[in-house]
């Protein structure tokens, strides 16, 4: 791993200033970017900085095709039509534009009606969750949610009876950002279908794209739309796909209007382009799309590696805790919220006891950044899974990368011995 960890400059960096080693155990809030990705993005600003597509000069003409090539790169590792690719700012702009679509799409051809319902999980991200909750207000529908099993695994036993003719959107999660959960979605998917095959299946894959493989070739017979971010699979800031299968697409209206979209326009009516752009309005983060693309490249790279290395890190420190729990055992304890490590992204959330009393998550993380070691605290924008769990303060998080070592967990394990001693005194 010390190979790798030189690719990301930011950690010679940070000693340098600090003089001190960084311990990133945050890459589920964002991961860390490696060289090759802002280089590419400088390479853009420094030698064809150009708007796309409306030019014919030397610059438009590069900076489109390296545009261009990160769509077909992506395409291509997601084993994908490049015209199933709809660049969005994020994971949150792709929930909402995507739900949108569905609306308008109703307005045109009528198919949610009151009282229908929409199928979705208690481990949903607020991006997934908020604009359910909008489409299902604004359109008299109930939102319906699966649960949880004793092992935090997505309890589907009881799937057949909460699905029915009025179940018209299911909308599950590839991964919690709390848990690491992974969900079986091809299996889920695939039972929804078979108890309502009209029903419009939904997949956030955010928590899980970087660290599991997806293959829309192997999920297009049961999953229609899916949506992630890249500023946690090493890429930029600002950049996000929106996967919608392309004849379910091509009967959709753009949500968002403006320039690039349109075939013709006149004093009052416009009509639209008819591929995969048209849902593209505006400037896109051309820099961040083609610094994408370097980070479809290292995600390649490392195929196969990332879930292996969470998993084998999941485990150590999981092994570290039930130590340190058993040495101060109704004293200080560490009790942690996380999957199986043959089903968990490299994700684990805890709670800090001492002498059974909580110490707050904001505390927990306030006194390891003294320490140089980043991680996140509180709902981890999935609070009704805090309120499932019954921890209204919410939870420390840990989450582990390709980066991430052994050692890592051993002065994580240090600082949390440090919180003992400061709320001991």
């Amino acid at each position: 791993m010390d190979q790798i960890k030189k690719e990301f400059q930011i950690f010679e960096n940070y000693k340098k200033e600090n003089n001190v080693e960084l311990i990133y155990l945050d890459s589920a809030a964002s991961s860390l970017t490696p060289d090759t990705v802002i280089n590419k993005m400088n390479e853009y600003y420094f030698n064809y900085r150009s708007n796309i597509n409306r030019a014919v000069s030397k610059l438009a003409t590069k900076s489109t095709l390296e545009f261009e090539n990160s769509r077909q790169l992506l395409s291509e590792y997601l084993n994908c039509s490049e015209e199933e690719i709809i660049w969005t700012s994020g994971a949150t702009a792709s929930s909402n534009m995507l739900l949108d679509l569905i609306a308008l799409y109703d307005e045109e051809n009528p198919f949610l009606f009151e009282n229908n319902e929409i199928l979705t999980t208690i481990l949903e991200h607020h991006s997934s969750l908020l604009p359910l909750q909008k489409l299902a207000r604004n359109k008299k529908m109930e939102l319906i949610f699966l649960e949880l099993d004793s092992d935090l695994n997505l309890d589907i036993s009881n799937l057949g009876n909460l699905i029915s003719e009025k179940t018209k959107i299911a909308s599950i999660t590839l991964t919690s950002n709390v848990t690491g959960t992974l969900v079986d979605i091809k299996n889920i998917a695939r039972k929804i279908k078979e108890i309502n095959k009209d029903i419009f299946v939904i997949c956030d894959m955010t928590a899980g794209f970087g660290h599991v493989e997806i293959n829309f070739q192997n999920l297009r017979n049961y999953v229609d739309a899916a949506y992630f971010s890249f500023h946690k699979a090493f890429g930029p800031t600002g950049v996000g796909a929106l996967w919608i299968r392309r004849e379910i697409s091509r009967e959709m209206t753009p949500s968002i209007l403006g320039g690039g979209i349109v075939a013709k326009v006149d004093r009052d009516m416009a009509s639209f382009r008819s591929d995969i752009k048209v849902f593209e309005a505006g400037t896109p983060n051309i820099a961040g799309i083609i610094g994408e693309g370097e980070a479809v490249k290292f995600l390649r790279k490392i195929e196969g590696k990332s879930f292996s290395h969470s998993k084998n890190l999941v485990e150590y420190f999981l092994e570290k805790v039930e130590e340190l729990n058993s040495k101060y055992i109704n004293i200080f304890q560490i009790k942690t919220f996380a999957a199986d490590p043959d089903k968990n992204s490299g994700i684990i959330s805890f709670q800090v006891l001492l002498n059974e009393k909580e110490i707050h998550p904001h505390d927990v993380a306030e006194i390891l950044s003294r320490y140089n070691i980043s991680v996140r605290a509180g709902h981890h924008c999935a609070e009704p899974l805090m309120n499932y769990f019954g921890i209204p303060s919410g939870l420390t998080r840990i989450s582990f990368h390709i980066y991430n070592t052994e050692n890592d967990i051993d002065i994580l394990l240090i600082g949390l011995l440090k919180i003992k001693s400061v709320f001991e005194k």
